[in-house]
């Protein structure tokens, strides 16, 4: 039985509340949950790799430079730069 847009909405932020137990296959299936309804992710984007869906975390390479943050997977090494405001 499908779900309704807000159930889906609500399921999402609870799943981003507390990340740190959470599996690369648990994180794809809520991002595809929420792109099914064209819920957006937003910053929530920012917390984990968009290539492997793997948790950032602090033994991955954070560099500041020229107002652009930029993360690099230590998993698959994929990069990925924000601009810093």
């Amino acid at each position: 039985m499908p779900k309704n847009r807000e159930e889906i909405k609500n399921e999402v932020d609870k799943f981003f509340e507390n990340l740190k137990d959470k599996t690369p296959e648990q994180i794809r299936k809520i991002k595809k949950k929420a792109m099914s309804i064209n819920f957006k992710l937003g910053k929530l984007k920012r917390r984990f790799c968009q290539k492997c869906y793997r948790i950032y975390n602090f033994n991955d390479k954070i560099r500041i430079k020229n107002n652009l943050k930029v993360i690099v997977c230590s998993n698959c090494g994929t990069k990925r730069r924000w601009a810093i405001k």
